[in-house]
């Protein structure tokens, strides 16, 4: 009947055998009848994860846990169609501090693994040495989800590694690759999904233009302007798409009626005026 506390745990001796009670009887001390254990309910114990401590990678941690004395080695991701494909965004942190301000950094994300690595362009006089920010490694978000190539897109801001970033801008390549994605993973590089959009919005564009007759030579921040104006609201992402879709040239100015001729499905080479 004496309770025991074994690793941290209270054990009850129920019970002895004859050679215990013979050997405590030899030095005068009685143990007692044996009680009589039938457990009503069934006890049943989960292994409990410990939380990542944050040595290592989070998968070598978890090995450690599944009771193999020689655990086998990680199996990690690896799509072999994406090898080599990489894509690169310019962020700044989103701080209220002033010494954050100018601080600019290059997030690159690798499709073939879905790891990301953070870099710090280092910049003269500014008090930051610069460099590798975070090597290339998983991330995930502060919710426990895994940060996905979904989840990259100009406009988006994401917390990574404890500190939060707004992407800027991306490189041509990276631009090319998601607007040539058949498989969803960048529904706001999808122009056969805008072109939706602005079908819907034709009339409205050129209404707009017609009361802005000004803007004969529209830029990119006109045609921000525009579907402020008229809606919906797009992400900044969507909006560089529209925009490379109709200067292919990169020229930074164009007729607004390319916009229009895009928006209706006409061919930009082919009048619709008159």
């Amino acid at each position: 009947g004496k309770v025991l506390n074994i690793y941290q745990r209270p054990m009850t001796i129920a019970a002895a055998d004859p050679f215990t009670r013979k050997f405590y009887a030899s030095k005068g001390m009685h143990l007692g009848n044996n009680i009589n254990i039938n457990p009503s309910v069934d006890v049943h114990y989960e292994r409990q994860i410990p939380p990542y401590n944050g040595f290592g990678s989070e998968e070598d941690s978890l090995r450690s846990c599944t009771g193999s004395i020689k655990p086998l080695p990680v199996k990690k991701e690896f799509h072999y169609d994406k090898r080599g494909q990489v894509i690169r965004f310019n962020a700044r942190l989103v701080s209220k501090k002033s010494e954050d301000k100018n601080r600019r950094f290059v997030i690159q994300y690798f499709l073939e693994d879905n790891t990301l690595a953070i870099r710090e362009p280092p910049i003269r006089n500014s008090g930051v040495i610069g460099g590798n920010f975070l090597r290339r490694s998983p991330c995930k978000h502060p919710d426990g989800t895994k940060v996905k190539c979904q989840d990259f897109y100009v406009g988006a801001i994401l917390d990574l590694n404890c500190h939060r970033f707004l992407l800027m801008d991306a490189d041509e390549w990276s631009y090319r690759l998601m607007e040539n994605d058949h498989e969803g993973n960048f529904p706001y590089s999808s122009f056969e999904r805008l072109f939706t959009i602005l079908q819907g919005r034709a009339d409205a564009l050129e209404m707009y233009f017609t009361q802005h007759r000004e803007l004969n030579l529209i830029n990119f921040q006109d045609l921000e302007r525009c579907f402020q104006a008229i809606g919906p609201k797009l992400k900044k992402q969507e909006l560089i798409t529209i925009w490379r879709k109709i200067d292919r040239k990169n020229k930074g100015k164009v007729s607004f009626t390319k916009l229009i001729k895009v928006a209706k499905g006409v061919p930009i080479h082919v009048s619709i005026m008159g």
